[in-house]
């Protein structure tokens, strides 16, 4: 029963999706902002037009990626339908390969501040995906069906589902990551609250996960991502204890290899990713 009514959710949320329109302008292979390609190097193309369309990352699947530079130099990253532990590494794979592949005014590799930006920026990636994984799988962080996993898909989908806000101290916001709910469906959340928010806390509660993350994400839906993002210092929990050359040599290194980003940005996860 419990997974016949997911379904229909599921269903129901994909009728909605396909029937909202995208954020801003969805950009189409056509445009002056043609859906991004990469090749796993570091670019030296073109960079964003600052305020320009929306693009929108190709894939075949369900969920999609929209990313874009805001007129202050922030690159903004929106998720939509990424619900699957799968779906979530497929996003942050997309939009550290969007880091890598257009320069933005805070993330490039043609000064020192720029690659070092770029370093930490992907070192917060590379860590956001794990505590997610962690979150859902247990203590394992392998994938879903991992033996003996306690996973919280609640929890773990309100962590990746949060309006995070990566910025460098006092100085520039260098990453904007959010979900993109169409209007339609933050509609359908705000009058669906009084009951919803008491059944799908009671469902949550009956299949052992968390009832708090349940809310959390349904009241965030409804608020919007510019109210209380999480904020993440990249300065003050990660270092890059390398010269110019060798940090953009590193650089190109961690676009080959991405594994590579704990070894040379150096540094603790966030205290908002640790357990």
């Amino acid at each position: 029963m419990l997974a016949g009514r997911r379904a229909a959710w599921l269903q129901g949320w994909r009728a909605i999706r396909r029937g909202a329109e995208t954020p801003a302008t969805t950009a189409t292979a056509g445009s002056a902002t043609a859906p991004l390609g990469y090749s796993g190097e570091v670019s030296s193309g073109a960079a964003f037009a600052p305020g320009a369309e929306w693009a929108k990352i190709d894939t075949e699947r369900e969920h999609q990626v929209y990313i874009s530079e805001s007129r202050r130099g922030v690159l903004v990253a929106r998720h939509e339908a990424a619900w699957t532990l799968e779906a979530q590494r497929d996003a942050i794979r997309e939009i550290r390969q969007s880091v890598l592949a257009r320069p933005t005014r805070h993330l490039h590799c043609s000064s020192r501040d720029g690659v070092h930006n770029t370093l930490m920026v992907l070192r917060f990636l590379h860590d956001f995906e794990g505590r997610v994984a962690q979150v859902q799988c247990g203590s394992s962080g392998g994938s879903e069906e991992d033996d003996g996993a306690s996973p919280d898909k609640w929890s773990s989908l309100e962590l990746f589902c949060r309006p995070w806000v990566v910025s460098q101290g006092g100085g520039p916001t260098l990453l904007r990551m959010e979900e993109h709910v169409p209007p339609s469906l933050r509609a359908l959340c705000a009058v669906c609250s009084p009951w919803g928010l008491p059944f799908g806390s009671l469902l949550a509660w009956v299949t052992l996960q968390s009832p708090k993350a349940f809310c959390r994400l349904h009241l965030r839906r409804i608020a919007g991502p510019n109210i209380a993002p999480w904020r993440v210092r990249a300065d003050a929990t990660y270092r890059v204890e390398l010269g110019d050359a060798e940090a953009e040599a590193a650089l190109k290194e961690v676009a080959a290899s991405p594994m590579r980003i704990c070894d040379i940005v150096k540094g603790d996860p966030p205290a908002l990713l640790r357990p």
